[in-house]
């Protein structure tokens, strides 16, 4: 019996020590907003500039990162693909907020564990001006005219070759407008 405790304690420690190398080895990264936009708002697309820096030390570039926003009200998420920019450890991607509110911004990759984030106020869409939308409308009306005056025009001259070929076909096949030819020869 004391043998097998003393052969069990070598292999548990044995089977520790390759668990937790296999976890070190996974690695980590830090991800930070460079410059977190000042005034983004719902319905326009936000960039953001980010650094990776791996074990918080050194800029990586070869990660593939994943920016998430999940609204902390709604649960509503939104995400891209973070491409690399600039120098080493460098990403930008740009996001499309649906609506305003808190927004957390999370960063996920299959290569590294991320660590990092923020919470970003996201403002309401700007109001569209009056006079932007009263153009607008007028060159949609304009358009529209033009397409139904086009169509008009079209089923008109069918209209017109439909009842000069009746008028044909009831004459005998002879034309009243045609005037008579001679030939001498």
């Amino acid at each position: 019996m004391r043998t097998r405790r003393l052969f069990a304690i070598p292999v548990a420690i044995a089977a520790v020590l390759a668990l937790s190398s296999v976890v070190l080895a996974v690695g980590w990264a830090s991800v930070t907003i460079t410059d977190p936009p000042a005034e983004p708002t719902a319905g326009g697309e936000t960039l953001f500039d980010l650094t990776v820096m791996q074990h918080g030390v050194t800029p990586v570039s070869w990660p593939a990162i994943t920016v998430v926003a999940t609204n902390a009200e709604t649960g509503a998420t939104v995400s891209g693909p973070a491409k690399e920019s600039g120098p080493v450890g460098h990403y930008t991607v740009g996001l499309t907020f649906p609506t305003e509110g808190a927004w957390t911004i999370a960063f996920a990759s299959n290569d590294l564990i991320m660590e990092g984030g923020q919470t970003l106020a996201i403002g309401a869409a700007p109001p569209v001006a009056a006079s932007q939308t009263a153009a607008g409308s007028a060159v949609d009306v304009s358009m529209v005219t033009v397409l139904l005056m086009l169509v008009l025009a079209f089923v008109g001259a069918i209209g017109v070759m439909l009842v000069r070929d009746r008028r044909a076909a009831a004459s005998g096949g002879h034309d009243e407008g045609a005037a008579a030819t001679t030939t001498t020869g």
